[in-house]
């Protein structure tokens, strides 16, 4: 093999390693103040998320059931983006699915899933 050719692939390989990790996540942190309804039951009232944490390819959300808080509950899973649509795969099984976009608002960052905004914390 070429020397020349062997060292022009190394420092391909080496640049597009040290590359991806400059590539920042969007969701990465704490989103807050929203409140996503996500599933309705008649005698409770909504199910919703309140909060999302992302962190490196993991989510945590925190849910609200009911419309006087009945229960505060956690999940985690991992999540992934396809265009513009954000996919929730929780631990439970359950798959969320979400049009989300990105924005600035009163120099706070906005993340708005199925047009309910929540800020980054």
């Amino acid at each position: 093999m070429n020397k020349n050719l062997m060292i022009f692939g190394m420092a391909v390989l080496l640049l597009s390693v040290g590359l991806s990790g400059c590539i920042e996540d969007p969701f990465e942190g704490t989103w807050t103040d929203g409140i996503l309804e996500v599933s309705y039951i008649p005698e409770v009232g909504g199910i919703c998320i309140t909060e999302l944490t992302f962190t490196s390819g993991t989510v945590d959300i925190a849910i609200k059931v009911g419309n006087k808080i009945i229960t505060k509950a956690t999940a985690s899973g991992t999540y992934e983006t396809e265009g513009n649509k954000l996919y929730l795969h929780l631990s439970t099984g359950v798959t969320f699915s979400f049009a989300y976009r990105f924005d600035t608002e009163d120099e706070k960052d906005v993340l708005y899933l199925d047009g309910v905004k929540f800020t980054k914390v």
